[in-house]
């Protein structure tokens, strides 16, 4: 729309208007009046190419205008539209007192504007070979929105190093491309208001980024539906950046190589950050990196598609801190090339963490999905959640720190290493951790490592799949300590080994409910053939989900080995629980485990004597069956004495006899003892302690070989009596310890 007249031209006094040509005339005249120059007639294809001299504009005459060489200016400032400005237009240094628009226009040559200060500038829809804005300061808006700036340079296409912007940024549905080197880069560069990027797609070549903003100072950043790439470097840095509000990066598509495609490293965000339905691809190292990145509010990755390569995690938020929540719903997060797919070590969030309907590939001996030492203010959820490893663990999460509670509802892990398939080694878990309905397979060594894990509330297995390979169990906690329940109903493990269980010096503050049925299709007979194994020494629990009975079979015929522990607290759990008998029954069961245990006992000697001690004595907790033996002996005793004086051991002469006096004649025959003489004798003779006194008058004639045989098994006897009356009292005033 053509402004101003030659008469109005004609009236400025300068002398440069005389060199200039028509359409020059009537820029300066309209930018003088505040309106409007446009040059109608020429796509901006066409208009980059043209000769045609109605629609070029000198670049000296641009920078005149700017200088107030050509008379003083409207506020509106210089607003060109459809013109090409022909030459560099260097603006090197120029301070303006008003601003540039340039729309839909075409610059074949590098536009300078480096140091320059203007109050606002515009070059929407421009064409352009390349920006050097190094240190340019805009009081208000800066708006390149369509701009299409193509060229092969080493410098970056579009330069705003250290640029001062005081309003807005805007580079929206822009396309910048660069064949050798960097698209855009804004390094140290400060934008008070909005950098939007919009829609924009920016190309780079080289070991700088595409777009690399490092210290960049804005007060909210717009990527939304970027395309950045870079086939030789990183797409996007952002090392550094201060965003005094939210960054977001939402349905951009990101491709780049070398370390990382988008960097976000050691940044600060003021409020949130999203890459929801985004797509990150870097098949040489990390797709995105927010390594000690702070974020005031959540981080957003829902949807988002993200490929990693080598050995970088593909999304790595180590040593970040969120101070809201982490969402990563329904993300694909893989790498293939030897690196893990999700990295959070020693991260914090002080909310959540929710990576739900998620699919995490790894191939890292670290693990596909690592946090250790990260801390979580509430609960993790991987419900839904695919996790595969082939070369390592599916998560890590050792010494993480979990506010609330851990879900692993509806998820799937599989992987491939020595420790465990879920990997959480000495793991504080503020509330309950559930793995309701989640299969897990390790194919080299334990599904579930939980070592020293502490949950503060329950432990839920529920419909849970375990499987896995090597010498170790398929369910390792030994060590842990849960305060509520442990809650087991329908699970399935499988091992290679036998070994399904490991709870060696674990604690339970409430009851454990695993089905026995588990490790034993009948687990109340005293002896099956043992297939599957559990430890349990060490273990205590608040009380048991499962009949004593069957704990009791577990424990004697599924163990590793013989340990007393298990016996002597399932003994202290019955007996709390009022069932004495049942207490009994325990420890003469755990006698009998130990007597199969020849390095228990010891040699064949004390076996055999700690056989008896059972049989005699029911290893001290059955008295009567003491008594009785003891009722027995006695009884022998005194058959033994009856006996004797049925044996005769000479003509006229029997074992036992009335005691003859001195005055008798030694071949005088002897005289029989009366049946309760004979009875008293043996009796006499048998018991350790006192005596009936008939020895005065009937006893054993130790000369004869008879009477001697009689003797000596009388002996015998004291000795049984001695030892049973012994057990007996110990039986019952409970003297002797009773467990080995």
């Amino acid at each position: 729309m053509p402004c101003g007249t030659l008469e109005i031209i004609d009236s400025v006094t300068d002398d440069r208007l005389g060199d200039l040509t028509a359409i020059e005339q009537e820029a300066v005249a309209a930018s003088r009046s505040g309106e409007w120059f446009e040059a109608e007639g020429l796509d901006l294809l066409r208009l980059t190419h043209t000769h045609d001299p109605r629609y070029q504009i000198r670049a000296e005459v641009v920078r005149d205008l700017l200088l107030g060489r050509h008379g003083p200016l409207d506020p509106r400032g210089v607003r060109l539209a459809g013109v090409q400005i022909t030459g560099p237009l260097d603006l090197e240094d120029v301070d303006a007192e008003v601003g540039l628009k340039l729309v839909d226009c075409a610059l074949p040559e590098v536009m300078n504007l480096t140091g320059a200060h203007l109050p606002r500038l515009t070059l929407d829809g421009s064409r352009l070979v390349g920006i050097a804005a190094h240190g340019v300061e805009i009081d208000k808006d800066c708006s390149l929105d369509g701009v299409v700036v193509r060229c092969s340079a080493p410098e970056p296409a579009l330069t705003m190093v250290t640029a001062r912007i005081g309003g807005m940024l805007l580079i929206r549905d822009a396309v910048i491309v660069n064949a050798s080197g960097p698209a855009f880069t804004g390094e140290a560069m400060s934008v008070g208001e909005i950098l939007s990027m919009a829609g924009s797609t920016l190309r780079g070549t080289g070991s700088t980024a595409s777009i690399y903003l490092v210290k960049a100072h804005i007060g909210y950043a717009n990527f939304d539906e970027l395309t950045v790439a870079n086939d030789r470097g990183p797409a996007l840095q952002c090392s550094n950046l201060r965003s005094d509000s939210h960054v977001w990066l939402r349905r951009a598509k990101v491709r780049g190589t070398g370390s990382v495609a988008l960097s976000l490293t050691d940044a600060h965000i003021g409020g949130s950050l999203s890459l929801d339905l985004s797509q990150v691809q870097n098949h040489d190292g990390a797709a995105v990196t927010l390594n000690d990145t702070t974020v005031q509010n959540h981080v957003l990755v829902r949807a988002a598609h993200l490929r990693g390569g080598g050995s970088r995690v593909a999304l790595d938020l180590s040593g970040a801190r969120v101070d809201g929540l982490a969402n990563l719903d329904r993300v694909d997060v893989a790498n293939y090339q030897g690196g893990s797919a999700l990295g959070a070590e020693g991260a914090s969030v002080g909310k959540y963490l929710f990576v739900r309907d998620a699919r995490l590939l790894g191939t890292s001996p670290a693990g596909a999905v690592r946090f250790p030492r990260a801390r979580i203010g509430s609960s993790v959820e991987f419900n839904g959640t695919t996790i595969t490893n082939g070369v390592g663990p599916g998560l890590h999460a050792e010494s993480a720190d979990i506010g609330h509670s851990l879900f692993f509802r509806d998820a799937t892990v599989h992987a491939s290493h020595s420790r465990g398939s879920v990997w959480v080694f000495g793991v504080h878990i503020g509330g309950t951790a559930d793995f309701s309905r989640t299969t897990v397979t390790n194919m080299a060594g334990p599904a579930l490592e939980a070592e020293r894990m502490r949950t503060d509330g329950h432990l839920v297995f529920s419909g849970t799949e375990f499987r896995g390979r090597g010498t170790r169990a398929t369910v390792q906690l030994p060590g842990a300590h849960v305060r509520g329940n442990v809650h087991c109903p329908t699970m399935r493990v499988e091992s290679e080994s036998g070994q399904i269980l490991d709870l060696v010096d674990a604690v339970v503050d409430g009851a454990i409910t695993i089905p026995t049925e588990l490790i034993c299709p009948e687990p109340r007979g005293t002896s099956c053939v043992r297939a599957k194994s559990v430890n349990v020494d060490g273990m205590t629990c608040g009380s048991l989900g499962s009949p004593w009975r069957e704990w009791l079979h577990v424990i004697r015929r599924h163990g590793f080995a013989y340990r007393p522990q298990p016996y002597q607290h399932l003994a202290a759990i019955e007996r709390a629980a009022g069932h004495d008998n049942n207490a009994r029954e325990v420890l003469i069961a755990q006698q009998h485990h130990l007597s199969r245990d020849s390095a228990g006992v010891g040699g064949l000697l004390a076996r055999a004597i700690h056989l008896l001690w059972g049989v005699l004595a029911g290893y001290g907790f059955r008295a009567r069956r003491t008594a009785i033996a003891l009722f027995l002996a006695v009884a022998v005793a005194g058959c033994l004495g009856w006996l004797a004086g049925q044996v005769e051991t000479r003509p006229g002469h029997h074992a036992a006899e009335r005691v003859r006096p001195a005055t008798v004649q030694p071949d005088a025959p002897g005289t029989p003892c009366s049946t309760v003489e004979l009875v008293g004798l043996g009796l006499d003779r048998g018991l350790p302690l006192g005596v009936t006194g008939l020895r005065a008058r009937c006893d054993l004639d130790t000369a004869s070989t008879p009477g001697q045989r009689f003797t000596i098994a009388i002996w015998i006897v004291q000795f049984c009596i001695f030892g049973l009356a012994t057990l007996a009292i110990a039986g019952y005033t409970n003297l002797i310890r009773k467990t080995p």
